[in-house]
């Protein structure tokens, strides 16, 4: 007896290579698939090692389809590859303003910046400014921290840290001694005596305060504020002129926002003032501080450009 045969084995195609981005928020993506099979008698079954439409991590996965009936079977293989580009989250403490009376800056802690993603993330770094619970300069430091996820997505944040200079370094107690001594002077002089008088830097009056401190006491001990400062033009572009609106001898020295001293001169009569070149710094705060017979005068220097 003879037994004719008339089925044929199955022949698989799989789809080409599947690239997707991962589902919102998520560290995946369900995928959609299927294959083909062709010239199978009778019909063949078609399996997969994974089902279409599984949720596919990030990376790559391979997946076997294998077609089969009566006859014989067939397989395929081809990968499904899901690519995270979600940008990780990073978030930064609000700017923070803090005041000193060192000119070489104050420490200063703030809160460790927070870092989310989809997936996991690292701590975040410091790319730029200063660590927590450093001495930040006078002036305001940009801090700027990142953080990256495994597929190597990064964010950013920054806040600022400025640090101020308080003024007014004089002797609160001492005002009402001044108001009284102003105000005894008036009865012996007149007005340009008493501008003059009220000045303290001023050295062409020495002998005049000398003789006042006979009878009221010492009204040298109190730095004068900054009000007493005179900036032209503030904010600064590449030249501008500092001094003080009374005479005296001094000098004048100007500081970046990292404390560093960048200029210094004497002068002989703060009064006309001193011509500054900033011509090639960078836009930003600057420190003055002025000397006077053992005052101390400050300011803010806006640089705009």
């Amino acid at each position: 007896m003879i037994v004719v045969n008339l089925g044929v084995a199955p022949v698989i195609t799989c789809p080409a290579n599947i690239t997707v981005n991962n589902d919102l928020g998520s560290c995946g993506a369900n995928v959609q698939f299927a294959t083909t099979e062709t010239v199978g008698i009778p019909a063949s079954a078609i399996t997969y090692s994974i089902a279409p439409g599984s949720y596919f991590t990030i990376g790559t996965t391979s997946v076997t389809a294998t077609a089969t009936n009566a006859s014989g079977s067939s397989s395929c293989t081809f990968n499904i590859t899901v690519i995270d580009n979600t940008t990780p989250i990073i978030t930064c403490p609000a700017d923070i303003t803090i005041s000193t009376t060192n000119s070489a800056g104050v420490s200063v802690n703030y809160t460790a910046p927070v870092g989310t993603d989809n997936c996991s993330v690292g701590l975040p770094v410091l790319a730029a400014g200063l660590p927590s619970g450093s001495v930040f300069p006078v002036g305001t430091t940009v801090v700027t921290h990142s953080v990256t996820d495994a597929s190597g997505n990064t964010a950013t944040c920054s806040f600022n840290v400025t640090v101020t200079m308080q003024s007014g370094n004089c002797d609160d107690d001492d005002d009402d001694d001044d108001d009284d001594h102003n105000s005894q002077a008036d009865n012996h002089h007149d007005e340009d005596d008493d501008d003059d008088h009220n000045g303290k830097c001023n050295d062409d009056d020495d002998d005049h305060n000398e003789h006042a401190d006979n009878h009221h006491g010492d009204h040298s001990k109190s730095n004068e504020s900054e009000s007493k400062v005179m900036v032209y033009p503030n904010p600064v572009g590449d030249d501008f002129v500092i001094g003080l609106n009374q005479k005296g001898e001094g000098s004048v020295e100007i500081y970046d926002n990292k404390g560093n001293r960048i200029f210094k001169k004497d002068t002989k009569n703060l009064k006309e003032g001193i011509s500054i070149n900033m011509r090639g710094k960078k836009a930003g705060t600057y420190f003055a501080k002025i000397k006077c017979k053992g005052k101390v005068y400050t300011a803010n220097i806006f640089k705009d450009k």
